[in-house]
């Protein structure tokens, strides 16, 4: 009897103490990623889906029968399907994913030498980096496109890519075949025009602001590294500042790439908005 009693309180306090243990999650996690939120929250579901099917359920079958009780559990899940669906809500990675510095500030200057013998471009450029936005945010990556070795310098050899970006609602798989036809203009251009598919009008104004063509700004060899694995459709969380790039070259004018925080400057059928993005994590 008494080892019984030590075994329920044993079980009560460790119940009892797992939200303090979830809770502590959120002062010992500082900066989370989709990995990190996959793993807990996988976790969670998984406790409530055993909790719900091992311990509610059977009692519910016990209480008012077995039509009754599965009719209500389905039910259930049927109206918290509904109220996701129906109801407006702001997903991670969207509204939150540019925040405006309240002063820009320099991130690096630094000489770039020109390594293309057959470039018309200048042989060397003094460059400086300056942030105006702060960027976090988890995207969908639906193109990617490679400018390394290219003849346009110093931005290739400052942005060795152009991803075109999705997130927020226009992230889930249901739209991968909608607004997705992609081409790129000239290589020393570097600009994304997107073409409607059929009827999509309405589709576009609506999420228009949830996509972006990227120039990926890399100087760091293990982000490169982790960039050059990405492929179309992988699901990524980045971290770094939309940037405004000065370059300065003998003989040649000086020239700014970049500054640009308004994605909403696209029309149909039109170049796609772009952002100058310097990468700083990659997860």
């Amino acid at each position: 009897m008494e080892k019984n009693i030590f075994s329920a309180l044993l079980l009560t306090a460790l119940a009892g103490l797992s939200t303090t243990f979830g809770s502590l999650l959120g002062l010992v996690v500082r900066k989370t990623t989709p990995r990190f939120m996959s793993l807990t929250l996988g976790f969670s579901a998984g406790i409530m889906i055993i909790v719900s099917f091992v311990e509610l359920l059977p009692n519910g079958i016990d209480s008012i029968g077995f039509v009754s009780a599965h009719v209500g559990f389905f039910a259930g899940i049927l109206v918290i399907f509904l109220i996701d669906y129906l109801i407006p809500h702001v997903y991670a990675g969207h509204e939150d994913r540019v925040r405006m510095l309240d002063k820009p500030f320099v991130i690096r200057k630094f000489n770039l030498k020109n390594k293309n013998l057959f470039s018309t471009s200048p042989t060397e450029a003094d460059i400086e980096i300056i942030a105006i936005a702060y960027y976090n945010t988890t995207v969908k990556v639906i193109s990617k496109l490679s400018y390394a070795n290219g003849l346009n310098f110093p931005w290739d050899d400052i942005s060795p890519y152009d991803l075109f970006f999705r997130w927020g609602e226009l992230a889930k798989p249901e739209y991968d075949n909608s607004l997705n036809l992609i081409t790129y203009h000239t290589a020393l251009s570097r600009t994304a025009y997107f073409k409607l598919r059929g009827n999509e009008t309405e589709l576009y104004e609506k999420y228009r602001s949830y996509q972006s063509n990227t120039h990926a700004v890399i100087l760091n060899e293990d982000i490169k590294n982790l960039v050059d694995k990405i492929k179309p459709k992988d699901i990524v969380h980045f971290e770094g500042y939309l940037v405004k790039i000065i370059s300065q070259s003998k003989g040649f004018e000086n020239s700014t790439w970049g500054g640009e925080t308004d994605i909403t400057n696209a029309g149909i059928d039109l170049w796609s908005s772009c952002e100058v993005f310097y990468i700083m994590e990659v997860t």
